[in-house]
C-alpha cells in the first residue's frame, strides 16, 4: 500500500513539472489507435468474425423491430383502455340523435290522437220551414 501512495506522489510530482515545459515547447500526449476489431490470420478466425458480425447485425435488427412492435402494442393498449374523447362524444350525440327522433315521433303521435274540437260547424242538421 506504501508502496503504491509513493508511486502516485511521484507520478504527480512528474505531470506538474512536465506539464509547463510541454504547454511551452508545444508538444502534445502521444494518441494511440487500435483496429476495434483484431485482424484475423487464419481463415477460419475470418470466418468466425464473418459469422459473429452477422449475428450482431441479426439480433440489433430483432431489438429494433421488437423495440418498434413494443412500442405499437403499448399505445394500442393505451388507446384501446381508454379511448379519445371525440370518439365518446361521437357515440352520446348518436344517442341523443336516436332519442331525439323517437320523442318526436311521439310527439306527432299525441297530437294525431288528441283532435281538437271544432265549434264552428254543425255536424247533423235539419233545416225546418222552408
Amino acid at each position: 500500500m506504501k508502496k503504491k501512495v509513493e508511486n502516485h506522489k511521484y507520478i504527480v510530482i512528474h505531470n506538474i513539472k512536465n506539464l509547463g515545459r510541454q504547454i511551452i515547447k508545444g508538444e502534445t500526449m502521444p494518441v494511440e489507435t487500435t483496429n476495434t476489431a483484431d485482424t484475423a490470420n487464419t481463415p477460419q478466425e475470418r470466418s468466425y468474425q464473418r459469422i459473429f458480425s452477422l449475428v450482431g447485425f441479426l439480433t440489433g435488427i430483432a431489438r429494433s423491430a421488437g423495440l418498434f412492435l413494443f412500442g405499437i402494442f403499448l399505445g394500442l393498449g393505451i388507446v384501446l383502455r381508454d379511448p379519445p374523447p371525440d370518439k365518446k362524444s361521437l357515440a352520446i350525440i348518436e344517442k341523443l340523435n336516436s332519442e331525439n327522433e323517437s320523442l318526436k315521433l311521439s310527439i306527432k303521435k299525441q297530437e294525431e290522437d288528441a283532435k281538437v274540437p271544432v265549434f264552428s260547424t254543425i255536424k247533423d242538421g235539419v233545416v225546418i220551414g222552408r
